[in-house]
């Protein structure tokens, strides 16, 4: 008679097939959804009642997790660097909601060393007129580390991509500057964050604030919030600790323009390409 213990097995050799692109992905969950129904309902119709009843719950809970992975996929597929923000306010409870689930991010010995300070309506104006005037005064602030010579084709990749849906040439400094200075308006987000740590903690520390940032994200996309990361705005520190009154313990990492998403704007839909996994995992 063919025990639980069998259809577990089973199940491990289903999922646990050789995985590759994001289309044998999906192929493969398909596959496993009607593997697990065909399975399931055999094993039900055996003699063994109590069995056949932990096999329903299990095939539930199994149609369950896989239906929540499908989800999962698409928000991270979903999100995406908003540069153009629509002027429709963000409701509190929204913002507060996904600012709740992303506390539930993961840390080293759950120190949770992420501050997030956030601000809106009259203060969120004031800090954008005043880091205006401070990258019209000093337009290349030093927070970019020159990249090592086998990633600096990334980064111009990204510039190609991202100018090139705004129309902008690769000689017009001038409309690349305008664009450049619209970090400091966040894009026109009604709402900015401004993310730090304290100082006195470490790299192992940084990579829990990294991990955080990446679930707020997904927590606001998931909430058709739109966000974008921007590390231009940690180049002027002075005016963040004035606007914001930043305690100097507190190194400031980078600022996360809020919003909706401007659906018209060309550079909102931008599919950025990622390394395949022969670059950057090793299966050993």
């Amino acid at each position: 008679m063919y025990e639980l213990t069998d259809f577990v097995s089973e199940l491990r050799r289903i999922s646990h097939g050789p995985i590759g692109s994001s289309n044998s992905v999906l192929k493969k969950r398909n596959n496993l959804q009607a593997e697990l129904i065909r399975f399931g309902e055999w094993f039900e119709r055996k003699e063994d009642s109590e069995s056949a009843g932990v096999v329903r719950r299990f095939k539930l809970l199994s149609m369950q997790n896989l239906e929540h992975a499908s989800i999962l996929d698409q928000v991270i597929r979903d999100r995406r660097s908003i540069r153009r923000f629509l002027a429709r306010p963000v409701p509190p409870a929204l913002l507060e909601e996904a600012l709740a689930i992303a506390q539930r991010a993961p840390s080293n010995s759950n120190v949770q060393p992420w501050r997030l300070i956030v601000a809106s309506g009259a203060r969120r104006d004031s800090l954008s007129r005043a880091l205006r005037i401070a990258a019209e005064r000093d337009p290349f602030p030093n927070i970019f580390s020159p990249l090592p010579k086998e990633y600096q084709h990334r980064r111009s990749e990204l510039g190609e991509i991202f100018y090139g849906a705004l129309g902008i040439a690769r000689d017009d400094q001038k409309a690349r500057r305008k664009a450049v200075l619209r970090n400091y308006d966040f894009f026109d987000a009604p709402v900015v964050g401004i993310l730090c740590m304290p100082e006195s903690l470490g790299v192992a520390d940084a990579v829990s604030v990294g991990i955080y940032l990446q679930t707020l994200m997904l927590s606001l996309t998931a909430r058709g919030l739109g966000s974008c990361a921007q590390v231009a705005l940690a180049g002027y520190p002075e005016v963040l600790r004035s606007e914001l009154k930043i305690p100097s313990e507190l190194l400031i990492i980078c600022g996360l323009a809020i919003g909706y998403a401007d659906p018209e704007f060309p550079a909102n839909h931008l599919y950025t390409p990622r390394a395949p996994l022969s670059e950057t995992v090793t299966l050993l």
